[in-house]
């Protein structure tokens, strides 16, 4: 599988059904970053051939990517309405990673509009989910949106926490974008703690990455950063020639939400450095960006900067008629920020032209405006600090939910039905507390989709324990619970085994390349052999079906082949692994006796 967008559009051409919506989709998020427009356009292509082919589950994908392509193009209330619309269609066909995926593009939507506390509870939600499937690559963009919340919040410090921990979870699992991303707010936020040396070192090397990895989004971001803090530094010449380039980039991308941000920092600069008349023509530029957007909040913070230039310039009758454009779009959206700011300037302005009873009118309404912010501002830190302490007592009950389960073995009969119920809602197989399927393809989506985007190896294989005469009841039971403890004392933390629902177990081990996997799969496989003792029987062997094949359409493929191969493999008689390749001449299985491999055909799948 692919991300160039190249390839994809190659594999659209002549493609039809389903071969054609899996390409609409991987074009749509790898153009996400990049095409945002178009992004949004494939993205659409894919939804309405998902109704048409009756996939509920292509059309909750299609709706991600629709909704987090509108917020690239700054269209936030269309975002919010389409990433409402994913979270609906990914319960509904229990896409646990997706789910989250839409929880978080919701939550930086409605950071993006000011809801901040609504924004926390989607990030909290998303990061809950996503450490219940193990997905350190998702949790480290979902840990990075928090960060820029909570810098939006004015609380740097926890925005640094939550930033660093991002930049090093990202750096881990090698997502090099939110690696990037995560530099970058981890400089901004050094930036607003007036850490200038260590802001202007992290914000160069996003720089850097950006450029390495063919980014042009952090690209952006990161030159109209380093201009914004050389602004702040005084040194002009560097900043204006930070934001021009920005100019350049985010003009080629049709990038409006950064391209408006570049032209109201050009302005900002320019005022700063006494350059007036270039300010004024910054600012018509984003205004004229802003009217294609139709976003009134943005208008309003223009409007209300150009008042304050036009007031420097002397031009009282430009000034009064833009800040009273300011007033009235600040009424419309309920910016209260941008209103008081607005009464304060007509204050100087109507004192500066001797209208003492209208500069006073003003002035009363900045000061109410003011207090009524600062009332806000303690309700809306009172409604974050309740949502954290809430998150918190939800990953405390999880914790305990988790210990109940791990002591399921021991649980009554007559209660074994509500433990069963129990463990089910906790993705947790009652009899022996591994993941279910539920969890583990939860955990196969994500690793599937690293593993795509790093180019890195994938394993899933498929065990089933055997005996010389088939076991029922409780002796079947007890063999199984030995057999989960067994093989998850011998694997890596990084892996996953879980059983799965007609009784087998199933392994899911990220970045093992073909003959690892193997060998791996030997090893256990001659470790269950060597088992002895109550209550097991006189003989258990394992059979092992291997896929080490990611160019699968789909993660279940993998596992659906690995199953396929268990039965060939057992077909062929006891204690044998049946692999997708052939091994390399290297590759050389683990110590004891018994049978060898048994090899099934190669076949697509």
């Amino acid at each position: 599988m692919t991300s160039d967008p190249r390839e994809l559009e190659r594999r659209l051409r002549g493609a039809r059904g389903q071969p054609r919506l899996r390409a609409l989709l991987e074009l749509a998020a790898s153009l996400w970053d990049k095409n945002p427009a178009e992004a949004v356009r494939r993205a659409g292509d894919a939804a309405t051939l998902a109704r048409r082919l009756n996939d509920p589950g292509g059309l909750a994908r299609a709706t991600l990517e629709l909704g987090r392509g509108q917020s690239r193009l700054g269209e936030y209330d269309a975002a919010r309405a389409t990433l409402h619309e994913a979270v609906r269609l990914h319960e509904h066909v229990h896409d646990d990673l997706g789910l989250a995926r839409s929880w978080m593009g919701l939550g930086t939507v409605r950071s993006n509009l000011g809801e901040l506390p609504q924004a926390l509870e989607a990030h909290f939600a998303a990061q809950t989910l996503f450490e219940r499937a193990r997905s350190d690559w998702f949790l480290s963009a979902c840990l990075n949106n928090l960060g820029i919340v909570y810098q939006r919040l004015d609380d740097q410090t926890t925005a640094m926490n939550y930033s660093l921990q991002a930049l090093r979870l990202a750096t881990g699992a090698g997502n090099t974008v939110v690696q990037i991303a995560a530099t970058n707010n981890v400089g901004n936020v050094a930036m607003e703690m007036e850490r200038h040396e260590e802001a202007l070192s992290y914000q160069t090397q996003a720089l850097h990455l950006a450029r390495v990895h063919g980014s042009p989004y952090n690209e952006i971001v990161a030159l109209t950063n380093l201009g914004i803090l050389h602004g702040r530094l005084g040194q002009f010449p560097q900043a204006l020639t930070h934001l021009g380039h920005a100019e350049e980039l985010a003009g080629a991308a049709s990038d409006l939400d950064n391209l408006i941000e570049v032209h109201a920092e050009l302005g900002h600069i320019h005022q700063q450095s006494g350059q007036l008349p270039d300010a004024l023509r910054a600012y018509a530029r984003a205004l004229h960006l802003v009217g294609r957007m139709g976003d009134f909040y943005l208008e309003a913070r223009l409007h209300l900067r150009r008042g304050d230039t036009l007031m420097r310039l002397h031009d009282p009758a430009g000034a009064q008629e833009a800040l009273h454009r300011a007033l009235h779009l600040a009424g419309r959206v309920g910016a209260d920020v941008i209103a008081s700011g607005a009464h304060r300037s007509l204050s100087d302005l109507h004192e500066q032209t001797g209208e003492p009873g209208r500069a006073l009118t003003h002035l009363r309404e900045h000061l109410r405006l003011t207090d009524a912010l600062g009332r806000a501002d303690a309700e809306r830190r009172s409604a974050v600090r309740l949502i954290e302490h809430e998150t918190e007592r939800s990953r405390q009950v999880a914790a305990e939910q988790r210990e109940l389960l791990r002591q399921l073995s021991l649980a009554r009969p007559d209660r074994a039905g509500e433990a069963e119920r129990q463990a089910s809602q906790a993705g947790l197989d009652a009899l022996t507390g591994l993941p279910d399927r539920r969890a583990l393809e939860g955990r196969l989506h994500a690793a599937f989709e690293a593993a795509r985007a790093r180019l890195q190896p994938l394993a899933v294989a498929v065990l089933a324990p055997e005996t010389p005469t088939p076991l029922t009841g409780a002796p079947a039971d007890d063999l199984r619970r030995v057999l989960a403890g067994h093989l998850r004392d011998r694997l890596r933390r990084c892996d996953t085994v879980a059983r799965l629902d007609d009784g087998t177990f199933a392994l899911l081990l990220p970045d093992t390349p073909p003959d690892g996997a193997l060998i791996l799969c030997e090893r256990l496989r001659a470790s269950v052999r060597a088992l002895r003792g109550t209550p097991l029987p006189a003989r258990v062997t394992l059979g092992v079906g291997l896929c080490t094949d990611t160019g699968c359409a789909h993660p279940e493929d993998m596992l659906d082949r690995a199953a396929q191969l268990l039965y060939a493999a057992r077909a062929a008689g006891p204690d044998r692994v049946a692999t997708d390749f052939s091994a390399a001449a290297g590759a050389q299985p683990a110590e004891g006796g018994g049978p060898r491999r048994g090899r099934a055909p190669l076949k697509n799948t």
